[in-house]
């Protein structure tokens, strides 16, 4: 539609559609709206809104009226962020507190929230492979996830893979083709 907009929409044959607008406020400001219906059902829809400033990111999340997060990180040095997030979803919600140490070669991020801790750690090897490994602790179920995978990178092609505690393998492949 426009440099600081952009619009699409798709439909398939069992009549189902999805639309999305996304738009930028300001250099610091942007949002999203995506919306989804299917014959007989009732329309879903979800709207984002966020903001990165130099030391700062807020980000806020609304969809279909049972679905709600807010979540805000600041720097603290160049490679340390404090942040801190909420989440509503049907009958369960949570509250917690996050980090995210990065440097040139590698992030790690933790939260801490009140349904269970998640330490993530990715690191770049080279400019072609990244390797990411994740836990998930939930206090309630008492049970724990682990999951592995790496990405390699090639010019316009791109290869994820990775596999969890609970068996299940996931890869994605992306080719970048100009037209």
């Amino acid at each position: 539609v426009g440099a600081k907009y952009a619009a699409e929409c798709s439909f398939a044959s069992d009549g189902s559609s999805t639309s999305a607008i996304e738009f930028d406020v300001s250099d610091a400001v942007s949002g999203r709206w995506e919306s989804a219906e299917k014959l007989g059902a009732a329309r879903k829809w979800k709207f984002d809104l966020d903001y990165e400033g130099s030391d700062s990111e807020a980000h806020l999340k609304l969809g279909d009226g049972r679905f709600g997060g807010v979540k805000y990180l600041r720097s603290v040095t160049k490679a340390l962020s404090l942040g801190a997030d909420a989440f509503w979803l049907a009958e369960q919600s949570s509250v917690g507190f996050a980090a995210r140490y990065a440097d040139k070669r590698s992030v790690a991020t933790a939260q801490l929230a009140s349904v269970g801790l998640v330490p993530k750690v990715r690191r770049n090897n080279n400019e072609q492979v990244m390797l990411a490994n994740e836990f998930m602790w939930n206090w309630h179920t008492r049970k724990a996830r682990v999951s592995v995978g790496f990405d390699l990178v090639d010019g316009e092609t791109r290869g994820r893979f990775r596999v969890d505690s609970a068996g299940t393998a996931s890869t994605f492949y992306e080719r970048h083709v100009s037209a």
